[in-house]
């Protein structure tokens, strides 16, 4: 997935926080990055939750199933409900 953010200052951090070899001063690098990111693209914010939910009832139709994630920024425009 990607949400077509590009930024070079951006990229840095992550290269920073990534090599970064100190706990403290990494922790402190990831901290950064995400101030950073926000204060950048605050709609960038990537939520991802490790608990799975899904819809299983025969008259849903087209609910993609991610497995045992939950991915949020899913579209269910082609979900729908058979009534017949």
């Amino acid at each position: 997935f990607s949400t077509g953010f590009s930024d070079p200052e951006v990229d840095a951090a992550i290269d920073k926080a990534a090599t970064t070899l100190d706990a403290k001063q990494r922790a402190t690098a990831y901290h950064d990055l995400q101030r950073l990111i926000y204060k950048k693209d605050p709609a960038f914010i990537n939520f991802f939750g490790l608990r799975s939910q899904s819809v299983a009832r025969p008259h849903i139709m087209n609910y993609p199933y991610y497995g045992a994630v939950n991915i949020n920024y899913q579209l269910n425009k082609a979900v729908w409900i058979n009534k017949a």
